[in-house]
């Protein structure tokens, strides 16, 4: 068989296949026979030359399909019958390509043309379908014309441009005309600085935000306009093209009037200039000082560290957003033996800005010795879903690094029985004092396992061990949804109007779920024992998004580790959930231990293709495929990987066939560009004279790489 198949590679010719496709009165056929030209024409002369022929064709989608694969490949000699197209052929679409031609072509003798067409329709030179004046063809013209002309720098078509930005139906071209002018070096920017500076408003911001996306060189002719400009945001993008070590950028951080010059041109010097860093911590813009903060290289002075250390604990308690948020990344660098208790404060402060805090949460993880696992556990209470997403990830940090008691709370986080002894104070009804979060372990209660009523009352559960035996918290939990006691917080960013009018009020068991789910995403690549058993529960008895999740996180636990037969048992008891994504994740942890057909088999009838593609991946090619019929391309492109891989003469041509069977044209692409022996084989069926119409669309279409005309 295979020297069967190296003999059809040998003789077929898909380009003597398409000659009757492209003579076919089926304007289907012929338009696919176009658009594989391309593909099967090796000598581009002889493409060109067979691409002109069909300018003329008298079907408008012939013609549009010619010239679209004709612009990518014309040279200097198509110019005349291209403009002649852009001129005479009525079809937008053929219009679009040849003003595509010419833009790739970047011949200036054209661009007379493009202007007359950027400033109208032109009809005295140009036909149009609607002689009317369809305004929406000569819109789509006129952009494609304007960007033809930026790319090629036909300066002379300045005035035209700017012109065309108000065209007569009142469309606004500003960004068209902008990012035309951007890509037309010295001249194009020099306009551009121009609307900036005598017209301001929405045109100001749009030509400043073209030359943002510039690369820095074009923007050197122009420095020192843009750094005498009383515009600050030129004087910002003047900094885009001056050196770090230029004198006038140096002179921007200290000497400009304006604060957003002087934090860019600090971001620009930093790290190369420290003691200029330093110099901007006293700047009078939090921002500055902000990023000045940021940008520091200890080990500092001892002078300059203790002084600096005062004013980070200031700015933890007044400064702006900021600032406040920096110094809070900032203190255990600079001042670890004075940083815990400032950054608890902070962290329970609800009136604090909630980045400060969050950033204060991430920032205990570098003081050493390391904060106590149960300081960290009593944040866990705190009333902001955020902070509590940051503690779980300090926590799952050093889980990774083996601290036990860490894979400890994160599992019991996980199950739902974990509260801080704060927590029990903070939603109850009555007004007592919190519980010092910062306050050494053993000192107080510290935390203990809570268990929430239905009423929603918290209680002790080590008061009432018989009863937790036969009631699970989850389900105390989930008896009773009807708690709506305000837990949320107010603060700068969550005040309590915008929080009635976005989401609910979090109760005990909002903040029991939220707290579990976020443990559970944190959970990802940890082994640990504990953490497991957690998750293997909210799989079982947990709300549908907590089930989604501890399922998702198990699967992706077997990339480490197998699966043992607890997991593999609830796996199986669970393979039939109606969840597709815990049905994904069941069928990773089942054919992570197990290569079982009957399992494999299950999961190709699931009504889930991810599901279906997933289990392809299992199959022998042989057997994949079958499933190269499947409805849906993932499932597909699966199946066809498999039987790439196996590289098959006989499998090449089965597949193949089977594709313009079930006439999966996009796949049947895909097999061809990976298997010199599919195309061979498609070309030889292309040949056949009974072929019927469907089949050689579906074979054309392949061949020409995309599925137009073809569903």
């Amino acid at each position: 068989m295979r020297d069967d198949a190296l003999e059809i590679a040998a003789t077929a010719s898909p380009a003597a296949a398409l000659n009757r496709f492209l003579e076919s009165e089926n304007e289907v056929l012929r338009c696919a026979a176009v658009r594989a030209l391309p593909a099967v024409i090796e000598n581009e002369s002889a493409l060109r030359t067979a691409l002109s022929a069909f300018l003329l064709d008298p079907d408008p989608d012939v013609r549009s399909d010619a010239m679209e694969a004709l612009s990518r490949i014309a040279t200097a000699d198509d110019i005349e019958s291209i403009v002649q197209s852009l001129e005479s052929d009525p079809v937008r679409e053929v219009k679009l390509a040849a003003i595509e031609a010419l833009r790739r072509l970047k011949t200036t003798d054209t661009a007379d043309l493009l202007r007359a067409l950027a400033r109208s329709r032109s009809d005295d030179r140009v036909t149009w379908e609607d002689e009317l004046g369809d305004w929406e063809d000569w819109l789509d013209i006129q952009i494609a014309a304007i960007a033809a002309l930026g790319d090629m720098g036909a300066t002379e078509a300045i005035d035209d441009m700017m012109a065309a930005r108000n065209d007569e139906f009142g469309q606004n071209l500003d960004v068209q005309v902008f990012d035309a002018l951007g890509r037309m070096g010295a001249d194009g920017v020099h306009q551009l600085l121009t609307v900036i500076q005598t017209e301001g408003g929405t045109a100001g911001r749009r030509a400043a935000e073209t030359l943002m996306r510039l690369a820095p060189e074009a923007l050197e002719p122009h420095i020192d306009r843009l750094l005498a400009s009383a515009n600050p945001q030129l004087r910002v993008l003047a900094l885009k093209a001056l050196s770090p070590d230029d004198p006038r950028t140096l002179k921007c951080v200290t000497e400009d009037t304006d604060a957003a010059v002087r934090l860019a041109a600090l971001c620009r010097i930093a790290p190369g200039r420290p003691e200029l860093v330093v110099q901007s911590l006293f700047d009078q813009d939090p921002s500055v000082q902000a990023a000045a903060l940021d940008r520091l290289q200890p080990p500092l002075a001892p002078e300059l560290s203790e002084m600096l250390a005062d004013n980070m604990l200031a700015w933890l308690d007044t400064a702006a957003s900021v600032l406040m948020t920096a110094a809070a990344r900032q203190l255990s660098v600079i001042a670890p033996d004075r940083a815990e208790g400032p950054l608890l404060a902070l962290i329970r402060d609800a009136d604090r800005p909630l980045d400060a805090r969050i950033a204060a949460v991430s920032s205990l993880e570098a003081i050493e010795p390391a904060i106590p696992i149960d300081t960290l556990g009593a944040i866990l209470s705190n009333p902001a879903q955020q902070v509590r997403a940051a503690v779980l990830v300090v926590l799952a940090n050093r889980a990774r690094s083996g601290d036990t008691d860490a894979q400890n709370m994160i599992a019991e986080a996980i199950a739902g029985t974990f509260l801080a002894a704060e927590d029990a104070d903070r939603l109850s009804p009555a007004d007592t004092e919190a519980h010092d979060a910062a306050m050494p372990k053993g000192e107080d209660g510290g935390r203990r396992r809570i268990r929430i009523t239905p009423e929603g009352e918290i209680v002790d559960a080590n008061d009432d061990r018989e009863e937790e035996a036969t009631q699970s918290t989850l389900d105390a939990i989930l008896k009773d949804h009807s708690v709506e006691q305000d837990a949320a917080e107010d603060t700068p960013e969550e005040s309590a109007p915008k929080r009635r009018k976005r989401r609910a009020v979090e109760g005990p068991d909002e903040i029991s779920d939220a707290l579990s789910l976020e443990a559970i995403r944190c959970s990802q690549a940890l082994v640990a024992e504990p953490i497991q058993a957690a998750l293997l529960e909210r799989a079982c008895n947990g709300n549908d998004e907590l089930r989604r999740s501890a399922w998702k996180t198990l699967a992706d636990s077997c990339n480490a580790v197998e699966p043992d037969a607890e997991l593999c048992a609830a796996a199986t008891a669970t393979a039939r959930d109606p969840d597709p994504v815990v049905r994904m994740a069941v069928f990773r942890i089942r054919t992570a231990r197990q290569d079982n057909p009957q399992i494999i088999g299950d999961a190709l009838q699931d009504d889930d293709a991810l599901i279906r593609a997933a289990a392809v991946e299992f199959l022998p090619p042989n057997q994949a495929i079958d499933q190269l019929s499947d409805m849906v391309l993932a499932v597909r492109r699966a199946a066809l990987k498999r039987v790439v891989l196996a590289d098959d003469p006989d499998l090449m041509e089965a597949a193949t066939e089977r594709l313009v069977h079930v006439e999966r044209s996009d796949t049947l692409c895909e097999l061809m560009s990976a298997s010199t022996l599919a195309s061979a084989k498609a070309a030889s069926m292309l040949s056949k004279g009974s072929l019927p119409p469907r089949k050689a669309l579906v074979l054309l279409t392949a061949f020409a790489g995309d599925e137009r005309g073809f569903r």
